[in-house]
């Protein structure tokens, strides 16, 4: 995993935490993004922390030979967005529904 610095059409520029393997490119995460130095320099320091975790939990998984983790989440952390990203991580096996609002 590598830090990649992409310009964007605005001028701005995005941070993307990115892994390479069998020659495919694939963004991990996106950081953020911004225009000044002293904002580019506090992204890719959380992004080398990022880094550090997520090579933390690989190794961690492969050590132990686990799977992907069971997320279970109270009622009130099952936003739409919440949702959105447990299903776009691949974990949820089964459709998941907003809670409903008293």
């Amino acid at each position: 995993m590598f830090i990649r610095e992409n310009t964007n059409r605005s001028g701005s520029v995005s941070i993307q935490i990115v892994s390479k393997s069998r020659g495919t490119y694939r963004v991990i995460k996106t950081v953020g993004c911004a225009t000044q130095w002293h904002e580019l320099d506090k992204l890719k320091e959380i992004a080398r922390q990022e880094i550090e975790r997520l090579q933390f939990l690989e190794t961690i998984s492969g050590k132990f030979n686990l799977g992907k983790p069971v997320v279970v989440a109270d009622a009130g952390l099952l936003t739409g967005k919440n949702i959105e990203a447990l299903q776009e991580g691949g974990y949820c096996n089964r459709e998941l529904q907003k809670p409903v609002s008293y």
